[in-house]
């Protein structure tokens, strides 16, 4: 349960999500989760509960209530509202260490450093600790948070978000052999993030040999992602925690990899195409497949499989 920044109105909350109030008004002074009774909340239910406080709801039920048609992306929308993103506000720390001509509208945090021929577009917002590597370009209304390292040359969009302790941009992990053993391979390539891109915490995406390692618009890392040199992930990409792609992975658009798969290289994995967790994807997978297990096969055929596993 969290309080309020100010108490609201039940009424003015329903005008506001644009929903239909029903039951006696109510001051509102937390917001809260189902579990969490309390005559001052405002929760959301799926399932149509009712209780003390005020509820959003998709259908009619006992107490005061609002009805509308999404409850959550309502009760997210408000939050948003009411409480704002956090976002710093425009301004340059004494200890950040960035080149003249920076938009006025850019944050600098405590000890940021932004290389001289880095590019920073207006709104965007640079973390204590981060480093913005030379020839880097980032768009417009951007964060970057504390400690993120972006090396040389990284190219990301408008409107994206960068978690704490990310590395963006670093050398792929390509070896040749010699005779004087194993050498790694220069990688003279870059990364380039489309716009609205969420990358979140500790999470390392490389850049490419020669060529590009590149993000679509709208995709989104969960924390403790790793993208491997030359990867290519079309737009709207889902990946969650604790995956790793090998090199030179392409996913087509609006493609879901749940947490901790794992990807060999060169693999081509098609829209709309969803991997199950753990899963293990050692050959192409077709748009608009679910694949489960390692080796992943069809789904249906894993849990057919774990099934018989279970019964034997």
């Amino acid at each position: 349960m969290q309080p309020l920044p100010s108490p609201l109105s039940s009424l003015a909350v329903a005008v506001q999500l644009g929903g239909v109030h029903a039951g006696p008004e109510q001051t509102l002074t937390h917001v809260a989760g189902l579990d969490q009774d309390h005559p001052g909340r405002l929760v959301f239910s799926t399932k149509s509960q009712g209780g003390q406080g005020c509820v959003l709801v998709s259908q009619t039920v006992p107490g005061t209530h609002i009805v509308v048609p999404d409850p959550k992306g309502a009760f997210i929308q408000l939050l948003e509202q009411v409480f704002g993103d956090g976002r710093p506000p425009a301004g340059r720390h004494p200890s950040a260490i960035a080149p003249d001509g920076i938009p006025a509208s850019v944050h600098l945090g405590p000890h940021a450093v932004v290389e001289a021929s880095a590019v920073l577009h207006e709104g965007v917002v640079i973390g204590a600790g981060a480093i913005i590597g030379a020839g880097c370009q980032i768009g417009a209304g951007t964060w970057i948070h504390p400690k993120v390292v972006l090396y040389p040359g990284v190219v990301v969009g408008k409107d994206c978000q960068i978690h704490a302790g990310s590395v963006l941009g670093g050398p792929g992990f390509g070896l040749h052999p010699g005779p004087n053993g194993l050498s790694p391979i220069p990688h003279i390539g870059r990364l380039v993030l489309g716009n609205g891109v969420h990358v979140g915490a500790n999470c390392t995406v490389d850049r490419a040999f020669i060529s590009e390692t590149t993000l679509g618009d709208g995709v989104m890392l969960d924390n403790q992602v790793h993208v491997g040199h030359n990867c290519r992930i079309g737009d709207g990409s889902i990946i969650a925690a604790q995956t790793g792609l090998s090199g030179s992975v392409t996913l087509d658009k609006g493609v879901i990899l749940a947490g901790q798969v794992g990807v060999v290289d060169h693999v081509h994995i098609g829209a709309q195409a969803q991997v199950g967790a753990g899963s293990g994807v050692m050959r192409d997978v077709p748009a608009g497949r679910a694949v489960l297990g390692s080796p992943a096969d069809l789904r249906v055929r894993t849990l057919r499989r774990w099934a018989g596993w279970l019964k034997g």
